[in-house]
């Protein structure tokens, strides 16, 4: 190598590293140093913002849904949102909508929603489902079997409820009827043994036949009131389907 070239060499390997260092100063300038501080600043100042204004938001729907919630408890209405037609009904029955069964948690679901609302407003059942689930045909044949099995069900409630209290009338009589000839055979004061006999079974007999047949007219017809009462309220209700 000539005395030339090692003169040049150290100067190009000096320029190729003075270069980046004057990008790097470029780079790390204090005037981009300060823009970019500022930037970040108004970034984190903005989050917050938006944080509280999607904080307000949410707590106004969530003020909004528990008004709603309350006007259509007041107006006797109950929503369900289903995702299928098949959320009304048992998934063990696989007959037609129009004979299907029920729901349990469906039925669970609206007596609780209908023991919220005045026995006395009209209820409204009203159904939210998927647009593009929506059958009219369907909604229907659902409409028509709901009022079908709910008028069936009160009415099979009431016969019930008539046998309980029949049942519960006839034992009472032949409880005091039995209380009644108890009270004759002391009258009688026999020292017999079988007139002991007849007062030890007659008397307390006739004691539990009459309490248990009144507390089955009371307390059983009772409980099947509550129930005739829900199901006439639902087989009069207004039925309506809506998408969302």
């Amino acid at each position: 190598m000539s005395q030339a070239d090692e003169n040049l060499a150290p100067v190009q390997i000096a320029g190729a590293q003075a270069g980046p260092k004057k990008e790097d100063a470029q780079k790390n300038s204090p005037e981009k140093t300060a823009q970019g501080t500022e930037k970040k600043k108004e970034e984190a100042e903005k989050k917050p913002q938006k944080a509280r204004h999607w904080l307000s938001l949410g707590r106004k729907a969530q003020i909004r849904d528990e008004e709603l919630k309350k006007e259509l408890l007041a107006r006797g209405e109950i929503s369900v949102i289903l995702d299928t037609y098949d959320d009304i009904f048992s998934d063990f029955d696989p007959r037609p909508y129009s004979q299907r069964g029920l729901s349990e948690d469906f039925l669970a679901e609206a007596k609780k929603a209908a023991s919220a609302t005045a026995d006395g407003n009209h209820l409204h059942l009203g159904f939210m489902i998927p647009k593009l689930q929506r059958n009219p045909e369907h909604e229907g044949l659902i409409k028509k079997r709901l009022r079908e099995y709910f008028k069936k069900r009160a009415e099979n409630l009431q016969a019930e409820k008539n046998r309980i209290v029949q049942k519960g009338a006839a034992m009472a009589l032949i409880g005091f009827a039995l209380i009644l000839t108890a009270s004759y055979v002391v009258s009688l004061e026999r020292k017999e043994f079988i007139y002991s006999v007849l007062l030890v079974v007659l008397e307390p007999g006739g004691w539990f036949l009459a309490w248990s047949g009144l507390d089955a007219i009371f307390m059983g017809a009772q409980q099947k009131d509550e129930e005739i009462i829900f199901n006439r309220r639902m087989g009069k209700a207004e039925i309506v389907f809506a998408e969302y």
